[in-house]
């Protein structure tokens, strides 16, 4: 029998130990089994990038250069999308240059909502500053977006770009 003052003993400090290990496992099972969310693949990760970078090069309009700020997305863009981009980028160019508007975004979370070999779609969320003549100091705007991904040999491109409520 030990004294009730006496330090515990390394076989219960070791079992105390195990017992805490044994409920972090648990919870971190419990946490995957009801989200269903498997670790991200190397395609996650790389469909996730593309339309985060994407996003960011809708929102990102710089007066100065119109033209590039459409181009950044038109380079990562494919299919029905690319050919829509093509056919506003004129009227895009000239409301920028007429408006003297601008815009900084970035996507600030994102995830796969479904992803075969061939075809991933992704929501993002994001913030942008938008300048212009009555705004100058500029405001914040969060948007949420669909992006849908096409395997091409070029890797991920864009084929469709939804705003979602």
């Amino acid at each position: 029998m030990t004294a009730p003052d006496a330090p515990p003993t390394r076989g219960a400090v070791l079992l105390v130990a195990l017992a805490g290990l044994a409920v972090v496992l648990a919870a971190t099972l419990v946490t995957l089994v009801l989200t269903g969310r498997p670790a991200p693949t190397e395609a996650d990760q790389t469909a996730l990038a593309v339309a985060r970078q994407a996003v960011g090069d809708l929102l990102t309009v710089d007066r100065n250069d119109p033209k590039g700020s459409v181009q950044r997305l038109a380079d990562r863009s494919t299919g029905e999308f690319r050919r829509q981009l093509d056919e506003m980028a004129d009227g895009f160019v000239k409301s920028l240059r007429d408006t003297g508007a601008s815009a900084s975004g970035q996507a600030t979370e994102a995830g796969i909502r479904g992803i075969s070999a061939e075809q991933a779609s992704v929501l993002v969320t994001a913030t942008a500053t938008v300048r212009n003549s009555r705004v100058p100091a500029g405001e914040s705007v969060p948007y949420r977006l669909v992006v849908g991904l096409q395997r091409t040999p070029a890797g991920w491109l864009v084929s469709s770009m939804e705003f979602v409520p």
